[in-house]
């Protein structure tokens, strides 16, 4: 795994794919050009299959970033529509790709995981400052003027 990592890191969309970022036009587009005229087989939908598989991936990084998204934003943020957007996450629902509801009175996704494993993180870095300043209090205790913080 770690040698597939070293040889894509120079390519920034893979980068993101595997971080679980969310993948820029940008990326998407230079990583378009990399590709053969037969993999940019239009779908139907006036995207290509790579473009379908970044808006999926975006709206699943999105579900590791939000607790809950308006449509017009998730709209916004995956380059799409908002009917679109509730399309789409409605059927990765349904597929359960996606653990989410949709709420359509508000116009809002709302995630049933990702910003909860967010605020875990965050939290844990809360409790190691905690434990890093305490550490350093303990310490200026033990060897007062020694050590300035």
């Amino acid at each position: 795994m770690c040698g597939s990592w070293v040889k894509l890191t120079w390519c920034s969309p893979c980068v993101s794919l595997l971080q679980e970022r969310i993948i820029s036009a940008s990326e998407t587009a230079t990583f378009e050009q990399l590709l053969q005229d037969h993999q940019k087989a239009d779908t139907g939908s006036g995207r290509t299959v790579m473009q379908n598989s970044v808006i999926e991936h975006n709206l699943l990084a999105a579900s590791k970033i939000y607790r809950s998204i308006r449509f017009d934003q998730l709209a916004s943020l995956l380059g799409i529509t908002p009917d679109e957007a509730e399309a789409l996450a409605a059927s990765m629902i349904e597929q359960q790709r996606l653990k989410a509801a949709i709420d359509q009175v508000e116009s809002l996704l709302e995630f049933q995981s990702g910003g909860d494993d967010m605020h875990a993180f965050d939290e844990g870095i809360g409790a190691v400052c905690l434990a890093v300043n305490k550490l350093l209090d303990e310490i200026q205790r033990a060897h007062p003027g020694k050590y300035e913080v």
